[in-house]
């Protein structure tokens, strides 16, 4: 009889050990996420994709909070389940790309942006993305127009800023100058919008101007450390020039 109650208690332990197991869900998981809880919430994620092998989205999910725990080959391998599942989704490709540019596997990166815009070309961000990796390999030419691109669908001040950033590493400092215009225009608080058009008119010469605007590139965020030792070496660069 002992024996019997003994393996009857056991067997309800592991039932309620294998119902706890089964209870992980993407409501448990997106809390956990609200929460600040990333590890917790990547461990639900992986919990859902045992139970649900064939889940796209619960891969898609695992991934974007293993990027956001700055763990990109795990997050990139996730990625990789989610495209296999649903190799339509244009997102997964954009997010794997995001992922590939911070292991700084650029080719990778501008090959799964360029999937996604093929899947989805209405949605700018692909287009921006894939110009930021062209810019980090120097190709500013092909990041303009994508940049182009990204604007004509939606113009945004962090697109015209890029744009306006690969003008002004090919040093057409006037049409870098006209983008951080409308930029600003656009979003009179995009700090580096303000600091990169200082950096342009610092190479034309303007001192003035770039005090000017890294100075409101510090007033729209104090933290901006770029804009802060900018500011410093004009200042000090006018200093010697009144002298």
């Amino acid at each position: 009889m002992k024996t019997w109650r003994l393996e009857l208690a056991l067997a309800v332990v592991i039932s309620a050990v294998l119902a706890s197991a089964q209870t992980a869900t993407p409501d448990e998981a997106q809390t956990l996420e609200s929460q600040g809880k990333l590890p917790e919430a990547a461990e639900v994620w992986r919990t859902i994709t045992h139970q649900h092998p064939n889940d796209a989205a619960a891969y898609a999910s695992l991934g974007v909070v293993l990027s956001r725990l700055q763990k990109y080959p795990e997050a990139a391998s996730a990625y990789r389940e989610a495209i296999k599942l649903d190799p339509r989704s244009d997102r997964a490709y954009s997010n794997r790309s995001a992922a590939y540019k911070k292991l700084g596997r650029n080719e990778q990166a501008i090959t799964d942006e360029s999937e996604a815009i093929k899947l989805d070309p209405s949605e700018p961000t692909y287009f921006d993305n894939r110009g930021l990796s062209y810019a980090e390999e120097g190709d500013y030419d092909r990041a303009i127009i994508d940049y182009n691109e990204a604007i004509r669908i939606s113009p945004r001040a962090n697109f015209l800023t890029n744009r306006g950033n690969a003008y002004q590493a090919k040093g057409d400092l006037s049409r870098a100058i006209t983008d951080y215009d409308r930029a600003i225009q656009l979003n009179p608080a995009f700090a580096d919008a303000y600091n990169n058009r200082g950096a342009a008119f610092r190479g034309k010469g303007d001192l003035d101007r770039a005090i000017d605007d890294y100075q409101a590139a510090l007033r729209v965020n104090p933290r901006l450390e770029t804009a802060a030792e900018n500011l410093a070496a004009v200042q000090a660069l006018r200093k010697r020039a009144m002298k």
